[in-house]
């Protein structure tokens, strides 16, 4: 019986944190700077792949901010330092927390990205951000693709 809990409890592990796929398109929705106000600094997109994660800053989407890499809850540059933590709180939220100042004081931002939700079904190009809290849907557009 207790190598049965065992190992129930080592398969709900490793679904729950190695198995997560997270690939795709993450948008910021806010950040709080340890205040506990929440504010919004710009658009920030976050593309994932596997384990390596590219940042754009701008809606075109050209140029990259940064990529980074996920490891077991950090982010590590290109020389696999380690920059800042990350949480998956849901398979539609990240928190990414960022050590910084704020009014001179030191602070652990915490930012808030949902996934991006893209479907194209025949002719018909559906986009919906999704509230990973609720579930609830924060912003859908509907075009028709000719």
């Amino acid at each position: 019986m207790r190598k049965a809990t065992i190992f129930i409890i080592l398969i709900m592990i490793f679904n729950s944190v190695i198995g997560q796929n997270l690939n795709g398109k993450w948008i910021l929705k806010d950040v709080d700077s340890g205040n506990g106000k929440k504010g919004y600094p710009g658009f920030q997109l976050l593309e994932i792949n596997g384990n390596k994660v590219d940042i754009y800053m701008d809606f075109s989407l050209n140029e990259k901010a940064s990529t980074l890499k996920m490891e077991n809850g950090d982010l590590l540059n290109y020389n696999n330092e380690k920059t800042s933590k990350y949480e998956v709180v849901n398979e539609n939220h990240i928190k990414w927390f960022v050590n910084g100042k704020s009014n001179d004081k030191d602070a652990v931002f915490e930012f808030d990205f949902y996934y991006l939700m893209y479907n194209q079904i025949n002719s018909n190009k559906i986009i919906n951000i999704v509230n990973g809290k609720t579930g609830d849907v924060i912003y859908q557009e509907h075009t028709t693709v000719s």
